[in-house]
């Protein structure tokens, strides 16, 4: 495809995202929607689009991790994790029907965190089939993964390694389903590239800074610019037919 082919079939996203790299050798993300004003997902397009005309090319990939807390998450930061609630009505004398019949848990949940107490041995059957918190039940860790989980509330996408290394265990195990269980954080993995022209793409930029384009060109005249008269001063793109 020649050149004046290639500028007549770009996308208004591709001329935006081309431009940027004006007087810059390479540049990722984060940097290319400050320099276009563009949401993530149309510079992800354009980018494709670039790669395809070879107008660009890869320099550096990375893999990050980023903890969030999960829907279930925020609940259980705001009405405490299955086991202490369920400690909590173990106190006030219940029974395991009574408790897998009350509205405030998940049937699914309440099996392995009983489970889960019973082991720790911070929960035991007394007479008549109630529950019951052993007086020597130290109850310290289960606490502290409240706590844990609590702190979390106000961070969004923190990167793993911004994670204290004493939260790294609880986070990575909380991260997985229990049961039927939802988990409690959600970490995710992304990818960071940086790009850089080629020189194809150096020669494109060159072209489309010479013409003037800015990506703002219109698609076609809009019954509005006649009405107006903005056809006038507007800059339409040009179509190969």
């Amino acid at each position: 495809m020649n050149q004046v082919s290639q500028l007549e079939s770009m996308h208004p996203l591709e001329i935006k995202t081309i431009r940027a790299f004006q007087g810059i050798d390479t540049l990722g993300m984060d940097q290319l929607q400050v320099a276009t004003g563009l949401d993530p997902a149309r510079i992800r397009r354009a980018l494709e689009w670039l790669l395809t005309r070879d107008a660009l090319e890869v320099v550096s990939e990375e893999k990050k991790r980023f903890v969030n807390l999960s829907e279930n998450g925020h609940f259980c930061a705001k009405e405490k994790i299955t086991e202490l609630r369920i400690v909590e009505h173990a106190r006030s004398g219940i029974t395991m029907k009574e408790l897998q019949a009350n509205d405030a848990f998940d049937p699914a949940e309440i099996g392995p965190a009983v489970g889960a107490l019973k082991k720790q041995k911070l929960l035991a059957f007394a007479d008549g089939g109630k529950l019951m918190v052993p007086a020597d039940a130290d109850l310290s860790a289960i606490q502290q993964t409240q706590a844990i989980i609590e702190s979390y509330v106000d961070k969004s996408d923190l990167p793993m390694e911004a994670v204290p290394e004493s939260d790294l265990p609880t986070v990575e195990l909380l991260s997985k389903r229990r049961g039927k269980s939802p988990s409690i954080f959600k970490i995710t993995e992304r990818t960071f590239r940086t790009y850089r022209l080629t020189n194809a793409g150096s020669e494109i930029l060159t072209a489309v800074v010479e013409k003037g384009l800015t990506g703002e060109e219109e698609g076609r005249v809009q019954p509005d610019h006649l009405k107006d008269g903005k056809w006038r001063t507007l800059q339409y793109r040009r179509y190969a037919l």
